[in-house]
């Protein structure tokens, strides 16, 4: 047991590379950018073609794959920071995010958070996209401290919420809008939008 633990725990060691070309070939919309499988999906393919080729190699990855103790990561993490695929543009934008994930689900806990904080299938699914300084939106906020970090009764207040709420206005995502020529779905960061007062999260003061 310890020699097969030490083994999966260096899972950049075991190469996957034979595994991998077979989804490519099978599943190509797992390998495509979220402006790819919106441009596919304008073209005239099917709506729900990327999200089922995600859960299809998930599977097959699952079963198959050498790095075993990896696949359990990405399971247990994509369940911690869980977006419905049912949920609209999120069918899209998953794909990019189980990429994320997989490219962190074995490294710190941090660089995750920040990547999913980043995610534009997070941004929509949490309503943080239309999270701005006039009118702050909480559900990143509060699905952030209850469920991603502290937890239920991690210590945190209403206030709290509300200024991380706050601290998180302004991020959103550029939107795949062809005809005005944005073609990518990436994070972005509008000063615009963002809440510029002095904000106090959890005792420690955020100056403005």
């Amino acid at each position: 047991y310890e020699a097969w633990l030490e083994y999966q725990l260096a899972h950049d060691a075991i190469s996957d590379a034979e595994l991998e070309t077979v989804i490519q070939k099978n599943f190509p919309t797992v390998g495509m950018s979220t402006a790819q499988i919106l441009q596919r999906v304008r073209d005239g393919g099917p709506q729900v073609e990327a999200l089922q080729q995600l859960q299809a190699a998930t599977l097959v990855r699952q079963v198959y794959s050498p790095r075993q103790l990896f696949e359990v990561m990405v399971e247990f993490w994509t369940n911690h920071f869980n977006v419905s695929g049912q949920d609209g543009v999120v069918r899209y934008y998953k794909t990019v995010d189980d990429r994320e994930i997989r490219a962190n689900a074995m490294g710190r806990f941090g660089d995750l958070l920040r990547a999913n904080a980043r995610s534009p299938a997070m941004l929509f699914y949490l309503d943080n996209y239309i999270n701005i300084a006039s009118g702050p939106n909480e559900n990143y906020a509060r699905e952030l401290m209850e469920l991603h970090t502290l937890g239920v009764n991690g210590g945190y207040t209403e206030e709290d919420v509300q200024n991380v709420a706050r601290a998180f206005t302004g991020w959103t995502f550029t939107p795949y809008n062809p005809t005005q020529g944005s073609y990518s779905v990436q994070f972005t960061f509008v000063r615009a939008r963002h809440d510029l007062r002095a904000k106090r999260v959890l005792g420690v003061d955020m100056p403005a």
